[in-house]
């Protein structure tokens, strides 16, 4: 088994691996409350290993995904067509609206109302893959690792942020200007406004711990 999980690259493989031996397994299967059969205990003994490999081979996935797809995200022209995608976005949101029966009226008031999360599919891909990466691996792995791992992809994803927002900046944008009436700049900035209070309305439930400790030490004495 342990030769497989080298070979997985995939994050859902691992985290459904995992939540299998977890709940599956030793919660179900070889719970040995009130037994005291040397062979379950021994089972429970190798699930047990094999979790904690998975999680190991999970966190190194994930460190590997903030590195290679977020950390090292660039742009392309499509993904920095802002106002340009929330205007697309509404304009479907509204076609969508138009088809629905009269039934879902109350669905839909429901949808439109503030929920800064609605227009994820125009959100900013470090964003969401940075989301996406975290809510796949948040119970899977132990909450010290993961909240060093949700640390790095939130810097990664921040970073990204700042470079996309400079993007803009630097982009033509005289037809956009005309079109809107509002400057590059303002839509660079609403940019990242936008995207930074959704990162910290879907991070919330994480309750992460920011903070970190470094340790020096003074041998001039």
């Amino acid at each position: 088994v342990r030769p497989m999980l080298i070979q997985m690259m995939s994050l859902d493989e691992l985290c459904d691996f995992i939540c299998v031996l977890n709940g599956d397994v030793l919660e179900s299967q070889l719970n040995t409350a009130g037994r005291t059969i040397d062979a379950v205990t021994s089972l429970r003994s190798m699930a047990v290993q094999l979790v904690e490999d998975a999680q190991e081979r999970l966190a190194y996935r994930a460190q590997r995904y903030v590195a290679d797809e977020i950390e090292a995200f660039m742009p392309t022209i499509e993904d920095l067509d802002y106002p340009g995608k929330l205007d697309q976005n509404k304009a479907i949101e509204a076609a969508e609206a138009e088809a629905r029966p009269l039934a879902n009226e109350s669905t839909k008031a429901k949808n439109v109302s503030g929920d800064i999360s609605a227009d994820s599919g125009v959100w900013y891909p470090p964003l969401d893959r940075t989301l996406m990466c975290l809510a796949k691996i948040y119970r899977c792995i132990d909450m010290k690792i993961f909240e060093g791992i949700a640390r790095d992809a939130i810097l990664a994803c921040t970073e990204r942020l700042n470079h996309g927002t400079s993007e803009l900046l630097s982009q033509t944008s005289a037809e956009a200007d005309k079109a809107t009436q509002i400057s590059p700049r303002l839509n660079a900035n609403l940019f990242l406004i936008k995207h930074i209070l959704v990162l910290r309305e879907q991070i919330a439930p994480f309750e992460i711990d920011y903070t970190s400790t470094e340790t020096s030490l003074d041998f001039t004495t």
